[in-house]
């Protein structure tokens, strides 16, 4: 027997069955099955059927134990069992069928005479064995449990605590895609000594901004541009990017840095001022700053959107110290 166990959905009516019902109990836990479902009382319980579709759905196999009578009606008008056959269909699972065919039966009406046996009908287009009485019922379950296990196997079920083949498995694929990362991280931080727009002084962001800018208590909203040299931009964000952090919280960091430079700007701009305030970048000039340390492999973002040094980033940033104490001027 493998270590899982397949787990088998038991179908039935409450009434005349419960001996029958514990008889294909033990026959199925005697070949390693899990049984499951709870039985269908003689009067609508449409919170049992709830109940039982779920155990349709987590069931690898459906087992129906049809009786000696039809059942109650659902809210759908036809029966619990001939539902739960439906179901079981619908979700593609395996349905054996338990027809019984001894004498003892009970007078039905005609109307239930008629839905039972359209029931039978169905059943016996499917895998369907035939029972009179608990001895034959226990032989029939053993034989099914046999066929459906050799030609329809399924996954079956465990304990996770019984699984460490998979466990040591799955902790070994987690380790290969750890020792990927490390490697792919490796060689982009290998490319450290082709990042010419750090090393190029000529190589500059270019931003346009707006201020608040004061001169004799007076207040203006201007706007300016700079050029600012990428290792500077870079300088500015390295440290604060050694751990994530959310983009507008870089949007606020680059803004303080850009106030010095901003000043100056204006005061050619305005003469006679004296300080500024809430200096902010265009978005078009945060964007292209975004896609450009993205694509010379400096920050990533992870799955929050927040921003972070690469290892590669990193290398820069601890290695090269011109870049760490980089001063706000130009």
């Amino acid at each position: 027997m493998s270590d899982t166990k397949p787990l088998i959905m038991v179908a039935s009516l409450d009434r005349h069955l419960q001996k029958e019902r514990s008889a294909l109990f033990e026959a199925l836990m005697a070949q390693g099955c899990i049984p499951t479902g709870l039985p269908f009382p003689a009067v609508a319980a449409n919170y049992l059927w709830k109940l039982n579709q779920i155990a349709i759905n987590d069931a690898d196999y459906v087992f129906l134990l049809i009786g000696r009578e039809y059942g109650p009606l659902s809210e759908k008008g036809v029966g619990y069992l001939h539902q739960t056959y439906a179901a079981a269909r619908a979700a593609h699972k395996t349905v054996v069928s338990f027809i019984y065919t001894g004498d003892e039966k009970p007078v039905l009406s005609e109307i239930d005479q008629t839905r039972l046996t359209e029931l039978i009908a169905q059943a016996k287009t499917g895998i369907n064995y035939e029972w009179d009485s608990e001895e034959t019922l226990r032989d029939k379950a053993e034989l099914a449990v046999e066929y459906v296990l050799e030609t329809y196997p399924q996954p079956g079920w465990c304990r996770a605590l019984d699984e460490p083949h998979e466990n040591r498995e799955l902790e070994a694929l987690r380790e290969q895609v750890a020792q990927l990362k490390r490697e792919m991280e490796k060689d982009r931080a290998d490319t450290i000594a082709d990042l010419s727009l750090l090393h190029d002084p000529k190589s500059v962001w270019k931003t346009r901004f707006n201020c608040k800018a004061f001169r004799e208590g007076q207040l203006k909203v201007l706007s300016g541009e700079l050029s600012v040299p990428w290792k500077t931009v870079f300088g500015w964000l390295a440290a604060p990017l050694l751990t994530p952090i959310p983009e507008n919280k870089v949007f606020t960091l680059l803004s303080e840095y850009m106030q010095p430079l901003a000043l100056q700007d204006i005061k050619r701009r305005w003469r006679g001022s004296h300080a500024v305030a809430d200096v902010k970048p265009d978005r078009a000039s945060f964007d292209q700053l975004k896609l450009q340390l993205r694509g010379t492999e400096l920050i990533r973002f992870d799955d929050q959107g927040r921003w972070r040094l690469t290892e590669a980033g990193e290398s820069v940033a601890m290695h090269n110290t011109t870049l760490l104490s980089s001063t706000h001027q130009v």
